[in-house]
Protein backbone atom coordinates (compact mmCIF):
# COMPACT_ATOMS: atom_id res chain seq x y z
CA UNK A 1 0.00 0.00 0.00
CA UNK A 2 1.46 3.32 -1.06
CA UNK A 3 1.96 6.20 1.33
CA UNK A 4 -0.47 8.99 0.53
CA UNK A 5 -0.70 12.23 2.42
CA UNK A 6 -3.95 13.86 3.44
CA UNK A 7 -5.32 16.40 0.99
CA UNK A 8 -7.34 19.56 1.59
CA UNK A 9 -10.65 17.76 1.02
CA UNK A 10 -9.86 15.21 3.76
CA UNK A 11 -8.62 17.91 6.12
CA UNK A 12 -11.82 19.91 5.68
CA UNK A 13 -13.85 16.76 6.35
CA UNK A 14 -11.87 16.25 9.58
CA UNK A 15 -12.53 19.86 10.56
CA UNK A 16 -16.26 19.61 9.89
CA UNK A 17 -16.64 16.34 11.78
CA UNK A 18 -14.60 17.60 14.75
CA UNK A 19 -16.86 20.63 14.94
CA UNK A 20 -19.86 18.26 14.89
CA UNK A 21 -18.30 16.34 17.83
CA UNK A 22 -17.91 13.10 15.81
CA UNK A 23 -15.50 10.61 17.44
CA UNK A 24 -12.10 10.29 15.79
CA UNK A 25 -12.61 6.59 15.01
CA UNK A 26 -15.74 7.46 13.00
CA UNK A 27 -13.93 10.31 11.25
CA UNK A 28 -11.19 7.88 10.25
CA UNK A 29 -13.71 5.37 8.93
CA UNK A 30 -15.53 8.08 7.00
CA UNK A 31 -12.43 9.35 5.17
CA UNK A 32 -10.92 5.88 4.78
CA UNK A 33 -7.85 6.36 6.97
CA UNK A 34 -6.52 4.70 10.10
CA UNK A 35 -7.53 6.43 13.32
CA UNK A 36 -3.86 6.95 14.29
CA UNK A 37 -3.43 8.98 11.09
CA UNK A 38 -6.32 11.22 12.07
CA UNK A 39 -5.08 11.57 15.67
CA UNK A 40 -1.60 12.48 14.39
CA UNK A 41 -3.05 14.99 11.95
CA UNK A 42 -5.10 16.70 14.66
CA UNK A 43 -2.19 16.80 17.10
CA UNK A 44 0.32 18.03 14.53
CA UNK A 45 -1.85 20.76 12.99
CA UNK A 46 -3.92 21.99 15.92
CA UNK A 47 -4.15 25.77 16.06
CA UNK A 48 -3.46 27.29 19.49
CA UNK A 49 -3.81 30.98 20.33
CA UNK A 50 -3.11 31.93 23.94
CA UNK A 51 -4.65 35.41 23.58
CA UNK A 52 -7.91 34.15 22.10
CA UNK A 53 -8.45 30.61 23.38
CA UNK A 54 -11.90 30.47 21.77
CA UNK A 55 -10.13 30.15 18.41
CA UNK A 56 -8.15 27.07 19.45
CA UNK A 57 -8.94 24.03 17.35
CA UNK A 58 -8.31 22.26 14.08
CA UNK A 59 -8.64 24.20 10.85
CA UNK A 60 -8.29 22.29 7.58
CA UNK A 61 -6.94 25.16 5.49
CA UNK A 62 -4.26 26.01 8.08
CA UNK A 63 -3.38 22.33 8.35
CA UNK A 64 -2.96 22.09 4.57
CA UNK A 65 -0.75 25.19 4.54
CA UNK A 66 1.43 23.74 7.30
CA UNK A 67 1.74 20.41 5.47
CA UNK A 68 2.76 22.11 2.22
CA UNK A 69 5.35 24.12 4.13
CA UNK A 70 6.76 20.95 5.77
CA UNK A 71 6.99 19.19 2.40
CA UNK A 72 8.82 22.18 0.90
CA UNK A 73 11.46 21.98 3.64
CA UNK A 74 12.18 18.38 2.67
CA UNK A 75 13.09 19.24 -0.92
CA UNK A 76 16.34 21.10 -0.47
CA UNK A 77 17.76 20.17 -3.88
CA UNK A 78 14.63 21.47 -5.60
CA UNK A 79 14.60 24.76 -3.72
CA UNK A 80 18.29 25.69 -3.94
CA UNK A 81 19.30 25.90 -7.60
CA UNK A 82 23.04 26.46 -6.99
CA UNK A 83 23.22 23.51 -4.62
CA UNK A 84 21.37 21.31 -7.12
CA UNK A 85 23.72 22.34 -9.97
CA UNK A 86 26.75 21.59 -7.82
CA UNK A 87 25.44 18.15 -6.80
CA UNK A 88 24.51 17.24 -10.39
CA UNK A 89 27.92 18.34 -11.67
CA UNK A 90 29.66 16.19 -9.06
CA UNK A 91 27.43 13.21 -9.91
CA UNK A 92 28.29 13.55 -13.60
CA UNK A 93 32.00 13.55 -12.75
CA UNK A 94 31.46 10.21 -11.02
CA UNK A 95 31.33 11.11 -7.34
CA UNK A 96 29.09 9.12 -5.00
CA UNK A 97 26.38 10.91 -2.99
CA UNK A 98 28.36 10.16 0.19
CA UNK A 99 31.42 11.90 -1.23
CA UNK A 100 29.37 14.87 -2.42
CA UNK A 101 27.65 15.29 0.95
CA UNK A 102 30.99 15.15 2.78
CA UNK A 103 32.64 17.67 0.45
CA UNK A 104 29.94 20.36 0.30
CA UNK A 105 31.29 22.51 3.11
CA UNK A 106 34.84 22.25 1.80
CA UNK A 107 33.66 23.31 -1.66
CA UNK A 108 32.25 26.55 -0.25
CA UNK A 109 28.56 25.67 -0.42
CA UNK A 110 26.56 27.61 2.19
CA UNK A 111 24.09 24.79 2.84
CA UNK A 112 24.56 21.10 3.47
CA UNK A 113 22.62 18.13 2.21
CA UNK A 114 22.78 14.50 3.31
CA UNK A 115 23.58 11.61 1.01
CA UNK A 116 20.07 10.26 1.62
CA UNK A 117 18.63 13.50 0.22
CA UNK A 118 20.83 13.17 -2.86
CA UNK A 119 19.70 9.58 -3.40
CA UNK A 120 16.05 10.61 -2.93
CA UNK A 121 16.49 13.33 -5.55
CA UNK A 122 18.29 11.00 -7.99
CA UNK A 123 15.64 8.29 -7.74
CA UNK A 124 12.72 10.75 -7.50
CA UNK A 125 10.82 12.17 -10.45
CA UNK A 126 13.18 15.14 -10.91
CA UNK A 127 16.32 13.02 -11.01
CA UNK A 128 14.72 10.36 -13.19
CA UNK A 129 13.81 12.97 -15.80
CA UNK A 130 17.49 13.99 -15.92
CA UNK A 131 18.63 10.33 -15.86
CA UNK A 132 20.97 10.95 -12.95
CA UNK A 133 20.95 7.35 -11.73
CA UNK A 134 23.21 6.30 -14.58
CA UNK A 135 25.95 8.55 -13.17
CA UNK A 136 26.01 6.77 -9.81
CA UNK A 137 29.04 4.53 -9.22
CA UNK A 138 26.79 1.65 -8.08
CA UNK A 139 23.32 1.88 -9.49
CA UNK A 140 20.36 0.42 -7.65
CA UNK A 141 18.89 -2.63 -9.31
CA UNK A 142 15.19 -2.78 -10.06
CA UNK A 143 13.87 -5.46 -7.76
CA UNK A 144 10.68 -7.30 -8.50
CA UNK A 145 9.24 -8.15 -5.07
CA UNK A 146 7.22 -11.07 -6.42
CA UNK A 147 10.37 -12.72 -7.80
CA UNK A 148 12.24 -12.19 -4.54
CA UNK A 149 9.40 -13.66 -2.48
CA UNK A 150 9.08 -16.61 -4.88
CA UNK A 151 12.82 -17.36 -4.61
CA UNK A 152 12.66 -17.13 -0.81
CA UNK A 153 9.71 -19.53 -0.72
CA UNK A 154 11.60 -22.00 -2.93
CA UNK A 155 14.66 -21.73 -0.73
CA UNK A 156 12.74 -22.42 2.47
CA UNK A 157 10.83 -25.27 0.83
CA UNK A 158 14.17 -26.88 -0.19
CA UNK A 159 15.55 -26.45 3.32
CA UNK A 160 12.42 -28.02 4.80
CA UNK A 161 12.57 -30.97 2.40
CA UNK A 162 16.25 -31.59 3.09
CA UNK A 163 15.63 -31.46 6.85
CA UNK A 164 12.76 -33.95 6.49
CA UNK A 165 14.94 -36.24 4.35
CA UNK A 166 17.77 -36.04 6.88
CA UNK A 167 15.42 -36.88 9.75
CA UNK A 168 13.89 -39.77 7.80
CA UNK A 169 17.28 -41.24 6.80
CA UNK A 170 18.52 -41.00 10.38
CA UNK A 171 15.37 -42.79 11.62
CA UNK A 172 15.84 -45.54 8.99
CA UNK A 173 19.53 -45.97 9.93
CA UNK A 174 18.69 -46.29 13.59
CA UNK A 175 15.96 -48.90 12.97
CA UNK A 176 18.29 -50.94 10.68
CA UNK A 177 20.92 -51.12 13.41
CA UNK A 178 18.36 -52.63 15.71
CA UNK A 179 17.70 -49.55 17.77
CA UNK A 180 14.30 -47.96 17.61
CA UNK A 181 13.52 -44.45 18.71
Amino acid sequence: MAHTELDLHERRAIEDMLNAKVPVSKIAAEIGRHRSTVYREIKRNRFVDEELPKLNGYYGVNAQRSAVHRRARRRKLVRFVDLRRHVIAQLKVGWSPEQIAGRLQLDGQPSRVSHETIYAYVYGPDGQSEELARHLPHRRKNVNRAVVEHRAALFFRLISQSMNALTTSRHVRLSVNGKST
